[in-house]
């Protein structure tokens, strides 16, 4: 997994890509109370004050307060609500 990330970025950097252009990186878009998590693995937990991610790197917490899934894919999820932080955390 680690040697095909990095071939991944010597590519990206060998043509000058952006990094968002990796799929193994989590794309995060907060608008007002609407949160889009891009390319997440799973959800490791729920409850209406915190939404845990699991992702590639790591896991990514977005905490709140009456937070609410209203839509959750294999790789996509909208979360909604009064929204206080976003929080990753990397494993190595």
């Amino acid at each position: 997994m680690k040697r095909n990330r990095n071939i991944r970025k010597a590519i990206r950097t060998a043509f000058d890509l952006p990094d968002d252009l990796d799929p193994s990186l989590v794309q995060i878009h907060w608008i007002g109370d609407t949160v889009l998590i891009e390319q997440h693995r799973g959800i490791l937990g729920f409850d209406p004050g915190e939404v845990r991610f699991l992702c590639e790197q790591g896991s990514l917490t977005v905490t709140g307060e009456q937070l609410r899934i209203m839509e959750l894919s294999e790789s996509r999820a909208y979360i909604c609500g009064t929204i206080t932080g976003i929080f990753g955390k990397v494993e190595s």
